[in-house]
Order: C-alpha cells, then structure tokens, then sequence
C-alpha cells in the first residue's frame, strides 16, 4: 500500500515492493505470480485493517450512541490522519475498473458498509434504509475525494452536512 501510496498503482512492481518490504525479488516472485496477484492481496489486507478499525468504531459507537453524523465525524477523523492510505484506495479504485477479481473485492466491500450503515440507520427509522446508507456512501465519497485536494476540509464539515440532510433520509 505504501508503493501504491507514492505512485500509484503503476508503481507497483516486484522489485519495488520487495524493497519496502525488504524482501528479496525471488522471494517475493514466489509468492505472487503476477503485479495484479500483488495489488489484490494490498487490497485484501487493506479492506481488512480498514473493517477492523470500523469494527472497533462500532463498538464505541454502541457504547457511546453515537449519530450516524458522529460516527461518520470519527471515521472520517481517523482516515484523514493516513491521507496516503486514503489516496492508497482511490487509487485502488481506480484500478479495479480494469480489473475484474479487484473490482469483485471492492463490491463485496461496498455491499458490507452499505450493510452496516443501512442497520445503524434502520434503527433509527429510516423508512428505507438502504437507500438512505447508499446516498450517505456516496455523499462520504465526494467528502473524501474532497479532502484529497483540499487539505482545508474538516470531518466536522461532513458532520454539517450529514445534518442537514439526515431527516429527509430518516423521513
């Protein structure tokens, strides 16, 4: 994720990320057949340390009864602290248009967010909650490609407007 990180997924080769892993190339060859095999398995491990952390912010959410707007403040607070992580996986995003297995990956991982958000939204009477976790997503999308080229964004200014559109979603 670091090669993809500082150039893009066009960077990632086997030599260069046997050297930021400090591997050597065979080893790593060994391992993965091809550069794709490589972004697949970075995007793998990304996807999980990214729901092990929301995970864990579920959790505090549960304990603390967090909005949909606070909790979407929080994840968009720790994501900003990695902005290369988060340029990481547009970058990867992009990639996964041209590559099928990757794209099937980051569908399975939209559809579990969406999951989530629709069951945290559900609960506080969304008449159609999927729908409401799908405009959230992609509303959060714009926020976050946003953030990418103006360093000046806040979370707080996902918060505000999330608020604002929040009873017309619930409604």
């Amino acid at each position: 994720m670091r090669v993809v990180a500082r150039g893009g997924v066009d960077e990632v080769t086997h030599r260069s990320v046997a050297k930021e892993a400090g591997l050597t190339h065979g080893t790593l060859t060994y391992h993965f057949k091809s550069r794709d095999d490589i972004v697949l398995a970075a995007f793998r491990n990304y996807i999980a340390n990214y729901l092990e952390m929301l995970e864990a912010l579920f959790e505090e959410r549960a304990e603390g009864g967090w909005t949909v707007e606070d909790f979407s403040v929080e994840l968009q607070t720790r994501q900003l602290r990695h902005r290369e992580m988060l340029a990481a996986e547009y970058e990867l995003i992009l990639y996964a248009a041209r590559n099928e297995e990757l794209a099937r990956e980051y569908q399975r991982w939209q559809r579990r967010m969406e999951s989530e958000i629709a069951e945290v939204l559900e609960e506080q009477g969304a008449a159609h909650p999927r729908e409401a976790a799908r405009i959230i997503m992609g509303l959060t999308r714009a926020f976050e490609l946003a953030c990418l080229t103006e360093p000046n964004k806040k979370p707080e200014d996902l918060g505000h407007q999330l608020e604002r559109i929040m009873p017309a979603l619930l409604g």
